[in-house]
């Protein structure tokens, strides 16, 4: 059955260069009039991408938590809780 805008006959097209990826494990890239314009990925090389970007930005929070606390900008932990109990209540919540 055929997709309205020739889905399947691009879907057919496109199946040897994901079953390329799938076999490699490795990126194919797709180019237009000679340019690269997207890029095919494994899903697993996906996910390992997306993996590394949260760590890289996980790094990053804790390295500014630390630059904070090197420079006296933090607060005890049992302020921290009273302020989200606090918070927890409708009428103390504030407003964004």
């Amino acid at each position: 059955m055929e997709e309205p805008d020739g889905q399947s006959q691009s879907n057919e097209g496109l199946r040897p260069l994901v079953q390329q990826a799938h076999t490699t494990g490795r990126p194919v890239v797709l180019t237009r009039d000679g340019h690269d314009e997207a890029v095919l990925l494994p899903v697993g090389t996906f996910e390992a991408l997306e993996s590394s970007g949260e760590r890289c930005e996980l790094r990053q929070a804790v390295a500014e938590a630390e630059q904070d606390i090197a420079e006296g900008h933090w607060i005890e932990g049992s302020e921290v809780l009273a302020k989200l109990k606090r918070w927890a209540t409708p009428s103390d919540r504030p407003s964004v």
